[in-house]
Formats: C-alpha cells, structure tokens, sequence
C-alpha cells in the first residue's frame, strides 16, 4: 500500500513538472517571436509616465516612487533595480509580469490534464492573449493577469486536489503571491477579477455545493474585500504626505473637468477655440495651462473655471451608449478574435457547464460595461482581463470534462480536432494582426530617436511639450536600450497622469511663470503642431497677458516640431 501510494505521488510529481515545463515553454516561445519580429510600445500615457519616473528623466526632475505607481512599494522597488543592458527597469519588470501570469495561468490549466488536447488549446490560448499584451503593454492588464492566473491556482486545486500536502501549499503560497503582486500594480483591477473569478467558482463545472466549494469562494471573496480594505487604509495613510495632496488634488480637477456648462471668455478667444477640432486629450491639456500657468490658481478657482469651458459642444457624448459600447467591442478585433474563441470553447463545454459559463460572461460582461459606462476605465484595458478570465474558465471546463467522469461536450464530438484545429486558425489570425498592426513600431522609434540625436538638445535648455505633440510612446518604448530622450529636458503640459510634477523642472531653470518664459527666453522652447501654435497659443497670450506673439520655427523633424516664440513686431 504504501509502496503504491509513494508510486502514485512519483508519477504525480513528473506529470505537475511535465505540465510547469510546458507551461513556461508556450508563453517564452510565443513572447520571444513577438519581441524579436517587432518593437513593442505601452498602450497608454501612464505605462510611459512610470518608465520616466524609474530615474527621473523625461517630464521628471528626479526619480520617485510616489504619485504616479499605484502604489508606492511597487515604485520603491522599480526605483533601486538598475536598468539591464540599457532598459529600464519598468519595462523588465512589465514582460516579467506578463510572463509570471501565463506562467502560472497555463499551469492550472495543465494541471488537470496533460496531452495532446490541453495543450493545443494552451497554446492558443497564449497566442490569443499574448500576442496583443506583449506588443501593447498596460499595467491593468498586466494586474489583471496576475489576478486571474492567482484565481486559476486555486480553482485548479478545487477540481484536482494535489496528492501531496506540501504541493497544496505551495501552490497557494504562490496563488497569494502573484494575487499580491497584481495588487500592488493595479489594487483596482485585482479585487475586481477577484470577484468576478468567485462567480466563477459556482458557475465552473463541478457544481457541488461542497465544503471545499465555500472554502475556495470565501477565499476569492476576501482577497476582493481585502484588497478594497488595504487600498482605502493606504489611500488614507497617504493623505498626510504633501506630494499625495497634490496628486490627488489635480485628478479630482481632472475629472471636475467634465462639469463645465457655460461660455465667459472674450469673443477673440471664443473664435480661435471654435476653429480648431479638438480630441479629448487636448481639452485636458488646455486644463493643464490654466493648472500650470498662474500658480495663483486653487482647485475651487479651477474648478468654476473649468465649468465655463465651451467643450460640450465638441463632445457630443462624453459617456460612451451601451450601443457605442458593442460597436466598440466588436470593432476592435483582438477582444472580436478573443470572443470567437471563447464562444468555441463554451460550446465545446458539456451543458450544465455551458450554460454557467455563459452566465458567467453575461453577468462578468454587464459589470465590466457598466463600469466602462460610468468612465471608470477606458475600453480596452477593462474588457481584455475579463475576456482572459473567460478563455481560461471556458478551457478549464472543457479541459475538466475529459479528465473526469463529468458529461462530455455535446458539439464537437464526432471530430473533436475540429475544435482545436478551428482554435489553433483564431490563435495565428490573432497573432498575425498583432504583427502587422504593429510593424511600423520599429520605424516610428527610430525615427523620434533620429530627430532627439538631430536636434541634438543642450543639458541648459527646456523643451515644453503641448498636448500629444511628442509622441510619447514612441519616444519611451518599453525594451529600447540607451534611449537618448531620456537626457532631453522635458516639461509635459498634457492629458497624461505625469502632468502635476514636472514642477521642479522649472525650479531648476528659475523660471516662475511658463508662459513669460516661453516669449522671453532663449533657453524655452515649444514642442507643438501647427494648428496648436497658429490658432491657440497667440490668442491665449495676448488676452491673457496683453502680449501679441508669433511663432518662429525651430526645428522641423518627422515626428515633432519645436517653435520659439517671439514678441510680435
């Protein structure tokens, strides 16, 4: 007996490091081709906020791990890691995580059944997902990721319970782990997959009310209210440091931002605002002027002024209809190439299952859409997690039907390579519309990078950048060694979450108010489009200041262009 029962947890051992080898082989396999065919850039604005604020370079006078990190551990850290072999330490921190995730992710799954079936579908799962993560980076994907892959530990534990006690442990050592770790880079898209993933606890075939079953709930259900509980006891540790203050004061501007309704500037004004058409990061960028400009300025001023603002006319719908929502989501073809998937391997699922995990998408897709409703995330960056809760909750199921004695799926039984074959043509699609999509990244580097090294800027001059006229993106791409903007001296007035704390930049070339500086200085110049400085910029100055100013032509690259501007004659 116990000669059998020492055989059986050999076997057990060489099938989990089967599955953990496998599991780390598919996502390195699947990164490598993608970082190697092209170069990868963040999704948003904030990814390339936190790359600048590692060593304070860009918008950032000095490094820091506060204000801009979600939370300040995570800050602390990336701040004493070293770049290696020219990187940031962000941008290695980020594919780490992403590879971590699918790590983890993938070995719950394989965990329940190793061959020939539970791999194909891991791996197209991981090209699914990976593909567009990888070339696009966004921190609350990433967290979600981790979330979800620390969900998936102990769901796979709850359906195939280890032989060994010890191995139990362990995987829910390294469960807490990575579920901490999605914490500390987004504590808000944690606990939300931590709730949605306690859904799928009930709804994931077996369904048994079991002791086991509330065991597994609870623990979903307290890492969410946990999570809650330790973000807002944060928050209002942090309430007592100066810098917070700050933070929190210009993103509740921000979003005061949206309640303007009047029209009281002066008509010459009124008439070059109506002649530009302006996106919604501009309108947030000309918020930051009236934040930067006039350090006078306090939140009540701000706010009153912001109210007046003649921007509901060129926003007909600030807040996106459930319509616009759907065409949204269809529209954009790595969450459309996800949904297929996912509708594949929930008809794949035996019925009861089926149906949960259709219940289970109806209800997780409401919520999430309600958030996105209420402006609470952007599009993409919510739904994404979401769907890799899915595609993996599907898969289990699936999965866990042939390696029990649960019902087998109704579809897909006389062929079932049909269901891998038609698995494995979305993976490639996907992964081949990441490639393409993103072929021209590589040119668009090197072509910021040619016109920083063009330009050549002096350590005694500043570069202030309005709006979106510097592409950020491409100017601090995640894995690009040795990147010569970092030594440009930058001071961003735009929609991003930089904005506020480039204040000491102007500290550092004694400057009090920007706007003088910009028409009386021979060190200050402009990074701008051409319809910002012809239409904006003089008008504001002279109603502002009473100063008539014209914009002169400094340096014209392929992807930005600086100006100085000059009193007029």
């Amino acid at each position: 007996m116990t000669q059998l029962r020492a055989s059986r947890c050999q076997d057990t051992n060489t099938d989990s490091l089967r599955a953990l080898i496998y599991a780390g082989a598919f996502p390195a396999i699947i990164m490598g081709i993608i970082l190697l065919a092209i170069t990868p850039v963040y999704e948003t604005p904030d990814d390339v906020g936190m790359t600048m604020r590692a060593f304070g370079f860009g918008t950032f006078a000095e490094g820091s791990p506060y204000l801009i990190y979600s939370h300040y551990a995570l800050g602390m850290v990336i701040r004493r890691l070293a770049g290696i072999l020219g990187v940031s330490a962000y941008g290695w921190h980020t594919y780490l995580a992403i590879l971590a995730a699918s790590i983890l992710s993938n070995y719950a799954l394989l965990r329940l059944l190793l061959d020939r079936r539970s791999l194909t579908v891991t791996a197209s799962l991981n090209m699914l997902i990976l593909s567009p993560v990888c070339a696009r980076p966004q921190f609350t994907i990433v967290a979600g990721m981790l979330a979800i892959s620390a969900g998936l530990l102990m769901l796979s534990c709850h359906l195939k319970r280890p032989e060994a006690r010890l191995a139990s442990i362990l995987i829910l050592v390294v469960a807490l782990a990575a579920g901490f770790y999605g914490y500390l880079i987004r504590p808000y898209s944690f606990y939300m997959i931590c709730l949605v993933a306690a859904a799928g606890t009930l709804l994931t075939e077996p369904f048994v009310w079991s002791s086991r079953t509330k065991r597994i709930l609870m623990i979903f259900l307290l890492f969410a209210l946990g999570s809650w509980g330790l973000s807002t006891l944060e928050a209002m540790s942090y309430s007592s440091d100066p810098r917070w203050l700050e933070f929190t004061r210009a993103r509740w501007a921000r979003k005061s931002f949206y309640g303007y309704n009047r029209v009281r500037y002066s008509p010459g004004y009124q008439e070059a605002f109506a002649k530009v058409r302006w996106t919604e990061n501009d309108l947030l960028m000309i918020k930051d002027w009236f934040f930067m400009h006039q350090p006078t300025y306090r939140a009540e001023t701000l706010e009153s002024l912001l109210r007046e603002f003649p921007i509901h006319r060129q926003l007909p719908a600030n807040l996106p209809t459930i319509y616009r929502t759907a065409t949204m989501l269809l529209r954009n073809h790595y969450l459309f190439i996800g949904l297929l998937a996912l509708i594949l391997l929930i008809l794949a699922m035996p019925p009861p299952a089926r149906w949960r995990i259709l219940l289970l998408s109806s209800v997780s897709m409401a919520v999430f859409a309600g958030i996105h409703l209420l402006g609470r995330f952007p599009f993409f960056r919510i739904y994404f997690p979401n769907l890799i809760l899915l595609l993996y909750c599907s898969a289990i199921g699936y999965i866990h039907s042939f390696s029990s004695n649960a019902e087998k799926p109704a579809f897909f039984t006389s062929n079932p390579n049909s269901l891998l074959l038609l698995l494995c043509a979305l993976a490639l699609s996907q992964t081949g519309l990441v490639l393409h999509q993103n072929l021209r990244n590589s040119a668009r580097v090197l072509a910021v990078r040619a016109d920083v090294l063009l330009l050549d800027p002096r350590p005694d001059q500043l570069f202030v950048v309005w709006g979106n006229a510097l592409p950020l993106e491409w100017a601090f791409p995640p894995l690009v060694k040795d990147n010569p903007i970092r030594k440009m001296k930058l001071f961003g007035l735009s929609a991003t979450s930089d904005t506020p704390y480039s204040m000491k930049r102007l500290f550092e070339f004694q400057i009090q108010d920007l706007i003088q500086a910009l028409y009386q200085r021979q060190d200050v110049f402009l990074i701008a489009r051409d319809i910002e400085v012809d239409k904006m910029l003089p008008t504001f100055i002279r109603e502002h200041y009473g100063i008539s100013t014209r914009p002169v032509l400094h340096f014209a690259g392929r992807t930005f262009t600086t100006y100085r501007l000059l009193p007029a004659d």
